[in-house]
């Protein structure tokens, strides 16, 4: 849900403001740190839940 949050909020909206047009807006480059910063946000939840997931497995118990 975390990745799905940060995606929507941050990348689509960032792309929906930069639809194609002549000139490009005056808040690009707060737009595009958004951008990247959305994007390292995602790579952390994603690498969250990896080491969740593997340390469930290792404390398992049967």
């Amino acid at each position: 849900m975390g990745r799905k949050t940060a995606y929507f909020l941050a990348i689509v909206l960032g792309a929906m403001a930069m639809v194609p047009r002549a000139t490009a807006p005056a808040n690009r480059a707060d737009l595009r740190a958004q951008w990247e910063y959305s994007h390292a946000v995602n790579a952390v939840v994603t690498f969250a839940a990896l080491c969740c997931s593997v340390m469930s497995q290792l404390t398992a118990r049967d």
